[in-house]
């Protein structure tokens, strides 16, 4: 008899979730967003403007203006550009991948 794989009902429904400082911040990773993302990042724009529409496509317009407001270091936005990513693909954080 074959192999019977599952999706657990945990990676259906729930969505990951990134921490900046005391606030937490649902990311959409649905896989329609998940193509809108790489849409963008084929785009021929400037990294700074490709990070922010990604940060605004997976946290929500209300979540993004609230980073605006915290006015993070770049290191601390460039580290949750790449946290964002790595939630939207289901990647697990891999140490050292990116020094933070």
């Amino acid at each position: 008899m074959k192999e019977l794989y599952t999706l657990s009902p945990e990676l259906l429904t729930q969505r990951p979730r990134v921490q900046v400082g005391g606030q937490i911040f649902e990311v959409d990773d649905r896989t329609a967003t998940v193509r809108q993302m790489m849409e963008i990042t084929r785009q021929q724009l400037p990294s700074d403007q490709q990070m922010d529409q990604v940060l605004r496509l997976a946290l929500g317009e209300e979540n993004f203006a609230k980073l605006e407001a915290m006015e993070l270091p770049f290191a601390a936005y460039l580290r949750l550009f790449e946290l964002v990513i790595q939630a939207m693909t289901g990647e697990e954080e891999q140490p050292g991948r990116f020094p933070g």
